[in-house]
């Protein structure tokens, strides 16, 4: 039969719900977490560690671990510091904005709709 206006879209209201049984079940945000913690670490100088996240929930671990690599925190309290001594940080994120799948690539593959590709490198330090 028709689905309601409200399913469209969106897919079942039940995904959701489903979605954090699995994984839950399969411990994937545990999983993901010590793969961000161990994987950067392997990297070689000029190693690059690109991650594809289908879910909100999973590129915002991403994100912010990448950001804790590669971000210098500013220090407000003093600002009488060479730049010589400013702490660097052996990462850099390459995407600034994560790469989403072009509408090409969505009609082709609609799977691809919510992928997030960020990708951060190693510096030659």
């Amino acid at each position: 039969g028709k689905s309601p206006a409200s399913l469209k879209g969106k897919g079942h209201p039940a995904k959701q719900t489903f979605q954090a049984i699995r994984m839950e079940v399969n411990g994937e945000s545990s999983a993901l977490k010590k793969m961000l913690d161990d994987a950067p670490l392997l990297l070689n100088k000029g190693g690059r560690l690109a991650i594809i996240t289908f879910m909100s929930l999973d590129d915002r671990m991403v994100k912010n671990r990448f950001k804790d690599l590669s971000v210098v925190e500013g220090n407000r309290f003093n600002d009488m510091v060479l730049p010589s001594e400013l702490e660097t940080k052996q990462f850099e994120i390459i995407t600034k904005k994560p790469i989403a799948p072009s509408e090409e690539e969505i009609n082709y593959n609609h799977r691809s709709i919510s992928a997030k590709l960020r990708i951060l490198e190693r510096k030659e330090i």
